[in-house]
């Protein structure tokens, strides 16, 4: 189910307005800026990186650079309360928007509501809501039109989490998400819901913190009907056409250490994920060459430092780099779907309360 973005904001707002008039509980506000470094901001792959910086590609694409610059706003609102009796709750509210410097179209928005509740002392769970209203990916040629269109989404999310903590060196905890792909009027066909379940362990000793997540996804391509007519693949060009279900694993890993630097509380992580993700597509390779027999494998990598400037302001730097590899019965996965991509950042973040 599609949720307007206004009525996201709206219950941003209320929630904020009725949180602030209770003494019994407690409400922080944090202001985050985040600049950060995309070297390839649509992903493509090392064919169309080149088609584009040689001007060759069959259709112009509306990006004025392959790499940008982008500015998040976020505002963060946590309050803190009983709900039960002995046991702390906690409602999170967050807004971020993004702009980018030279590619407006990538511009987006996102909200996301929390509600954390302990069960006890060692007990506790959440749910979380986020919605992102627009989400743009590249043009790609509407089979029905043959013209070109902006690709773009909405996403709903719902995550429910528990998590168990038998002691302070020890959290274990398992999680399932729900996800709604709403493409726009020219590429509904490409709809879908991904269902995911995770489970993590936390471990801590001293200065330092270790979490691994383990997680498997299923996505059915519900838009999809096998009777549409396929684009022909004589262009060779992207797309997403073809029978997208797939099943995925994950596996992440993050190392932190904490320690004060300067006479400030100074915290480094280093992070790296793979995900193998294998389609289901029973299409011949000639009607659906980038999903049939298609396995990707993407790894990601990076590292950040954070460090409390003072009680009311931090800072955080941090690199990342990922790449994708595809495989598939047709040369042609390989050719459009591989790609990679680094980035950098810096954020500020301010307790206004």
């Amino acid at each position: 189910m599609k949720v307007p973005f206004a009525l996201v904001l709206i219950i941003f707002l209320f929630m904020s307005a009725y949180a602030a008039p209770h003494e019994e509980g407690s409400l922080s506000i944090f202001l985050t800026y985040r600049g950060l470094y995309d070297n390839n901001l649509l992903k493509y792959s090392p064919r169309d990186r080149g088609e584009y910086l040689d001007s060759i590609e069959n259709h112009q694409s509306p990006i004025r650079s392959l790499d940008d610059f982008r500015s998040d706003y976020k505002i963060s609102l946590d309050y803190d309360i009983e709900l039960l009796k002995n046991s702390k709750s906690k409602l999170r509210s967050i807004f971020n928007f993004a702009q980018h410097l030279q590619d407006p179209i990538k511009n987006l928005g996102w909200a996301s509501f929390y509600l954390e509740q302990d069960i006890g002392s060692r007990l506790s769970t959440s749910i979380n809501y986020f919605v992102e209203p627009r989400y743009y990916i590249r043009d790609y040629k509407d089979k029905h039109t043959n013209e070109y269109h902006s690709a773009d989404f909405a996403l709903n999310q719902w995550t429910w989490n528990l998590t168990y903590r038998p002691m302070y060196l020890l959290e274990i905890g398992g999680d399932i998400r729900l996800k709604n792909y709403y493409y726009n009027e020219y590429f509904t066909e490409f709809d879908g819901n991904l269902w995911q379940t995770g489970a993590e362990v936390i471990l801590r000793e001293g200065p330092w913190k270790a979490t691994m997540n383990l997680s498997y996804a299923q996505f059915e391509n519900t838009g999809f009907n096998a009777l549409d007519r396929l684009p022909p693949y004589d262009d060779i060009e992207d797309n997403e056409s073809g029978n997208s279900s797939y099943e995925e694993n994950e596996f992440n890993i993050e190392i932190q250490h904490n320690v004060k630097l300067w006479g400030r509380r100074t915290y480094t992580r280093i992070s790296g994920s793979l995900a193998k993700r294998f389609y289901s597509s029973n299409l011949l390779p000639e009607i659906d060459p980038l999903h049939h027999g298609r396995s990707d494998e993407v790894v990601t990598t990076g590292i950040s430092m954070k460090q409390n400037l003072n009680k009311i302001l931090s800072i955080e730097a941090g690199w990342e780099y990922s790449q994708r590899d595809s495989k598939a019965s047709h040369p042609l996965a390989h050719i459009l779907k591989t790609y990679y991509r680094w980035g950098s950042w810096i954020e500020l973040t301010y307790r206004l309360r």
